[in-house]
């Protein structure tokens, strides 16, 4: 989108409205959360915001405007961005509404799986479970394996990791599964949670349905593939 004088707002120069505290409480949920962390964040440039919402550009720039027109955004420069600054008056509501809002997504987790893997017998799988804390405090991470098959119990002892984060960190939690050559081959279930009740409590916890596929070992197979011949009926050495 083009900034245009209508859109284009000096920073250094305060908004007029008494109410824009009021009219942030009253937004639609969507531009309510974009405005909670713009707030948090200070000046952002539009990509860092497309990243977060996880949007079409074109949506995001949308959004964007209608924060602008009502005097809640204002562009500082070529696709830079800012929210309101309150005024002191204000100060202890936004403080508060900040405390008691959760971020967009506070948590992001990556897995090193797709979902799905195929493991043969006698080998050991690791399974990445990477965590980035983007709210706004530090917390305790809790990551665990759940709903998870008898036979894959024994397989993975240690089950579960915990992750401390400030705010912006990033760290992995890393869980094996050693399947022994006795095992059989099969499909079985299990389901990675991560979740931090203590810091954020109202976060409903992530999870992340997971398979393990494992196929019979090596030696097994070689075995299958050797060719027997039978000859019917048998014969002898000597002529009949």
């Amino acid at each position: 989108m083009t900034e245009t004088p209508a859109t284009r707002r000096d920073p250094s120069r305060p908004t007029a409205s008494p109410d824009s505290m009021t009219a942030l409480l009253e937004l639609p949920e969507r531009q309510r959360q974009l405005m909670i962390w713009m707030l948090r964040q200070g000046t952002v440039n539009f990509s860092t915001i497309v990243a977060e919402l996880d949007e079409p550009q074109v949506q995001v720039r949308a959004l964007l405007a209608e924060l602008i027109q009502q005097g809640l955004v204002v562009a500082v420069g070529k696709d830079t961005y800012h929210a309101y600054a309150v005024s002191r008056r204000q100060q202890p509501l936004a403080d508060s509404l900040l405390q008691n809002l959760a971020p967009i997504k506070p948590l992001a987790v990556i897995l090193s799986s797709a979902g799905r893997d195929l493991i043969v017998a006698g080998q050991t799988f690791e399974l990445g479970i990477t965590v980035s804390n983007q709210g706004n405090q530090s917390a305790i991470i809790h990551v665990y394996i759940n709903d998870m098959s008898p036979a894959l119990r024994p397989w993975c002892p240690e089950s579960q990791g915990s992750l401390a984060l400030a705010p912006g960190q990033t760290g992995e939690v890393v869980l094996s599964f050693n399947v022994p050559e006795t095992a059989i081959p099969g499909t079985f279930d299990y389901l990675v949670v991560v979740e931090a009740p203590d810091h954020y409590p109202d976060l409903t916890p992530l999870q992340y349905q997971q398979q393990l596929q494992i196929s019979p070992p090596l030696s097994d197979r070689v075995q299958t593939a050797d060719p027997t011949f039978v000859v019917t009926p048998g014969s002898q050495a000597q002529p009949p």
